[in-house]
């Protein structure tokens, strides 16, 4: 019983490892789209609309995932801070996405110009599907980024990998390095 346990372990480990080592040898073209100095959309899969940065009637900054696509839309222009190993800050005019205690929220940086640990995300593909990424919270392991159908932001507390409430496609918009802009989600 034990060897079965341990052979367990072994084989949940090689597979980790060797997926992470695979992850940086293939070509992922939405996290292409997630380089330093890009401008994008995160499309939701389930509202099939655009991540959005809103005023409530108490002029707080809130966000939806009801916004629309395009170049006109300017708030849902995210632009992309990246770090190593597909670790990304977004922000919209230094207003950071950033996942606090378990929800989503926007982390005003200010004269700053920088977002908090907690604005810092983990960028992947959803497995199986290329068409679709998840943008796990760096600081809080297994919480991402989601939208509910009806456009709500859904807590993450309440999220995992495989639910379609986390999955975006990912539109860009512009980049520095002269890429073609609109590229449409798949």
């Amino acid at each position: 019983m034990n060897i079965g346990k341990e052979v367990g372990s072994v084989v949940g480990s090689l597979v980790s490892t060797g997926a992470k080592t695979l992850n940086r040898y293939i070509d992922h073209p939405l996290l292409n789209h997630l380089q330093a100095g890009n401008v994008v959309q995160l499309v939701s899969r389930v509202t099939g609309r655009s991540l959005q940065i809103l005023q409530a009637q108490d002029g707080r900054l809130v966000l939806d995932g009801l916004g629309g696509e395009g170049h006109q839309f300017f708030n849902t222009h995210f632009t992309v801070m990246r770090e190593e190993d597909c670790i990304v800050q977004l922000h919209n005019n230094f207003n950071y996405l950033a996942i606090i205690s378990g929800t989503l929220q926007l982390h005003s940086a200010g004269s700053r110009n920088a977002g908090t640990g907690y604005c810092r995300f983990r960028a992947r593909e959803v497995p199986f599907d290329k068409n679709f990424i998840v943008l796990e919270s760096a600081v809080e392991k297994g919480r991402f980024i989601a939208v509910c159908p009806n456009g709500v932001i859904k807590s993450a507390l309440a999220t995992s990998c495989s639910d379609k409430d986390t999955h975006f496609g990912v539109r860009l918009i512009f980049s520095p390095r002269g890429m073609p802009a609109g590229t449409p989600v798949k």
